[in-house]
């Protein structure tokens, strides 16, 4: 078997490089420990974005390049595909299931809000913006051309992957679960995989983070944006998480207080989406919704 039967679909900013780091470590997952999200069921659906040039650059297109990606796996009951913009793009799900058509899904949720600020946090760190909330809600893309604002509507995302591949194969978690109790969130997973439960070392990867130098980092994004991607994947996940650990520190979570307008106007426009979520997954979601 070469092709991944397990897909960390979404969300975006919401614990998925912690839990790729986790699978990394597992003796019954295999991991490319040099790309985790290598896109290749979605990256046609950028043609429609202003960005393509960019996903063209970074993403495998080509089944032989795919299958290459998970070449070195041997016995492991698992492959990973962790590319989080498969819930981005409706109709992804039906193109995995035409390759794996048993495939186990993941795909964590946060509340949406701090998702996107989260986000937009990240935004000014990697694109070195100085745009306000404001003006980033307005205009709202990633560098891939994504809507930022958008992704934070699951309720759609995750029916189109039950109704694909059935509820018994999907998982879906919180991520608040991942903060608040690590290690029933990985043994959750790890039960709902039928893996066993490996004592969790992993610190939260992939976090809200300062710039130590914004000299320093303008000119590493600069590279990331010149320089092959043959190039870049000659060093694995957990090494570049590293050098982004020498370009960047922890902050103290989204710390920063935003204005009672803005809290309310993200809150009102997630709010439909919030409550049908809740219902198709009979979680109590109410918290996301207290202003």
């Amino acid at each position: 078997m070469s092709n991944p039967n397990l897909f960390i679909a979404g969300f975006a900013k919401s614990g998925t490089t912690s839990l790729y780091h986790y699978f990394v470590k597992h003796p019954e997952v295999f991991c490319n420990k040099y790309l985790k999200e290598p896109r290749y069921f979605s990256y046609e659906y950028f043609l429609e974005t202003p960005a393509y040039s960019y996903i063209l650059k970074n993403a495998i297109k080509t089944e032989k390049a795919y299958e290459k990606l998970y070449e070195e796996a041997t016995t492991e009951k698992y492959i990973v595909d962790g590319s989080v913009y498969y819930t981005c793009f409706k109709g992804v799900a039906e193109k995995i299931k035409t390759v794996s058509k048993n495939a186990k899904v993941i795909l964590i949720i946060r509340n949406p809000i701090e998702r996107f600020i989260s986000h937009y946090h990240m935004h000014l760190r990697n694109e070195g913006k100085n745009e306000t909330i404001e003006e980033f809600m307005a205009n709202p893309l990633s560098a891939e051309g994504i809507n930022l604002l958008s992704i934070g509507f699951y309720y759609e995302k995750i029916k189109e992957y039950y109704d694909v591949f059935g509820i018994k194969n999907v998982h879906v978690t919180l991520f608040d679960n991942l903060i608040n109790d690590p290690s029933k969130f990985y043994f959750e997973i790890c039960k709902f995989l039928g893996i066993s439960y490996i004592k969790d070392t992993n610190n939260q990867m992939n976090a809200t983070k300062l710039s130590r130098s914004k000299i320093i980092v303008a000119i590493f994004m600069w590279l990331k944006k010149i320089v092959p991607r043959k190039i870049i994947l000659l060093f694995s996940v957990q090494q570049r998480e590293a050098i982004n650990n020498l370009l960047y520190k922890k902050s103290r979570k989204n710390n920063k207080k935003y204005s009672e307008k803005i809290i309310k106007e993200l809150t009102n426009y997630y709010k439909k989406d919030v409550l049908k979520t809740k219902e198709l997954l009979n979680i109590d979601l109410s918290n996301w919704l207290e202003k």
